[in-house]
């Protein structure tokens, strides 16, 4: 029997296999942008508070509420530091405080307010030929929206009835000027009224006697 075996050389040579691919690395591109895109911006905000701070100043701010109508104190003003965006930002600086002391808020000013022109206004001036008398008014006695510089009739109460309604009045009056106001927490106002010189004791008298009403005049 013929055997069909054939005998192969045995291969001794090693065959290495080739090492199997690692994960790819992918660049992705839109990361690195946004990236990019973030320390730009970053670098710009940076620039930009830089140059903020350099135009910073100390401007006049309200630290005590100041109702409108109601004359301005030392008192009511203090200061902060703000970024001024632009030489046309219309706010008072610090150095002009005093030359706010005694004019009158044109609107109601609450602590932390800026203060700037369109805020204030300039107190109402005595005429000629008046005298200031100072008179606390009560509430009901008055109109509510009274502001410096309305004119108004002083008028007394019944000096027989010093409690009677607002519309018993007696006498004729007095023509008056309202120069400042200072409103108190019982809803009165404490006022200073320019008079005529020669009516001037005859208001104070009134106003002394707790019997003044100020009635405004039409224009």
């Amino acid at each position: 029997m013929t055997s069909t075996h054939t005998d192969r050389p045995l291969d001794t040579t090693r065959r290495t296999q080739p090492a199997a691919p690692g994960p790819a690395r992918r660049v992705r591109l839109p990361w690195l942008a946004a990236a990019g895109g973030v320390a730009l911006l970053t670098a710009v905000l940076m620039l930009w508070g830089f140059g903020q701070a350099s135009d910073r100043r100390d401007v006049v701010m309200v630290v005590a509420p100041v109702v409108e109508g109601d004359e301005i104190t030392a008192g009511d003003l203090g200061s902060t530091r703000i970024a001024v965006d632009s030489p046309a930002t219309q706010l008072f600086s610090v150095d002009q405080s005093s030359e706010l002391v005694g004019r009158v808020a044109a609107v109601d000013l609450n602590p932390g307010d800026l203060v700037g022109p369109s805020d204030i206004r300039t107190a109402t001036a005595v005429p000629d030929g008046s005298v200031e008398v100072g008179a606390f008014v009560r509430s009901s006695r008055f109109p509510s929206s009274m502001t410096p510089g309305d004119r108004m009739r002083a008028i007394a109460l019944s000096t027989d009835n010093p409690s009677a309604d607002a519309g018993d009045l007696e006498g004729g009056g007095v023509e008056v000027e309202v120069i400042a106001i200072d409103r108190t927490a019982d809803g009165g106002v404490l006022t200073v009224l320019a008079v005529p010189d020669g009516s001037s004791s005859l208001v104070a008298r009134w106003a002394s006697s707790d019997n003044l009403v100020l009635v405004r005049i039409d224009q």
